[in-house]
């Protein structure tokens, strides 16, 4: 009796299978993403092509990514990339991987860079630097810095900014304590605001993601807060701190904000309506 003959369309039926089992929310997707991975073929052309035989070395390759995904690893990790704001950005264990959510924060902060007329922007916490590079390539006349703690991090928005040609500067520093007497019309960060005991956490996220880029003390509150005082020192008169949020963080960011004297609140809001990124101007 002959083996069964392992062609594109019957190894991805198989590998859906096994992630609905393992818990995946997007079995053919994920089967989808890394079989594209693995022949170096666009998504597309899996169903323009789907009765093609896979070679053995090419069913080796694709079953060692499927073990790693069962076991919970992320796919952007397995492969190496993420696509945010219509461009592919690489991504490693070094960083946090790229979500729609964080689009609401650039979103916001290019509409305070059209609207106030702000060149001067720092990307604090750039991790894979896509707010960073996103900016600069919208707004090229824009000088950006992208800053992140984390040198492994940094060599990822390097390689990411080399690769998309995005005009920043990058640096490694904690927070803004690397900023001296420079100044900026716009700070805008996505730091770590998750809470250490918060439940809600993904089992995947937890287990694969970096903490230090996850997590903050204080109930989720220590980078946050960390921010709102630097951004005062920092930020020229009526430069603008732009800031993501977890869920339910947002009013009481604006209320803490203001306790600083920070005035003029922006709302940014996703899809489902919920605030997920808030600015604010310096005096």
């Amino acid at each position: 009796m002959n083996p069964p003959l392992w062609t594109i369309r019957t190894i991805l039926l198989e590998a859906a299978r096994l992630f609905e089992k393992s818990g995946s929310d997007t079995p053919r997707l994920d089967g989808e993403l890394l079989l594209a991975h693995t022949l170096r073929l666009r998504r597309l052309d899996l169903y323009l092509d789907r009765d093609r035989p896979l070679s053995s070395e090419e069913r080796e390759a694709y079953r060692l990514l499927v073990r790693r995904r069962m076991k919970g690893e992320p796919v952007a990790y397995l492969i190496g990339e993420r696509e945010f704001f219509g461009r592919s950005f690489h991504v490693s264990p070094a960083v946090l991987i790229p979500r729609p959510d964080t689009e609401v924060v650039v979103e916001l902060a290019l509409g305070l860079m059209r609207s106030h007329d702000l060149h001067r922007v720092v990307d604090v916490g750039t991790g894979s630097g896509i707010i960073a590079a996103t900016l600069a390539l919208e707004r090229p006349d824009a000088w950006v810095v992208g800053s992140d703690i984390s040198s492994a991090a940094i060599a990822v928005a390097c390689a990411n900014g080399a690769a998309l040609q995005a005009p920043c500067c990058w640096l490694q520093g904690s927070l803004l304590d690397w900023a001296g007497d420079q100044a900026f019309s716009l700070v805008v960060s996505n730091p770590p605001y998750i809470a250490h005991d918060d439940a809600r956490v993904q089992k995947e996220v937890a287990a694969f993601e970096p903490h230090l880029a996850l997590f903050s003390s204080n109930e989720g509150w220590h980078h946050l807060d960390c921010l709102l005082r630097e951004g005062i020192r920092v930020l020229q008169p009526q430069g603008w701190l732009a800031l993501e949020c977890g869920d339910g963080q947002g009013e009481e960011l604006i209320v803490r904000g203001g306790s600083y004297g920070y005035a003029r609140f922006e709302r940014g809001f996703d899809i489902e309506g919920r605030l997920r990124a808030v600015a604010m101007q310096r005096p």
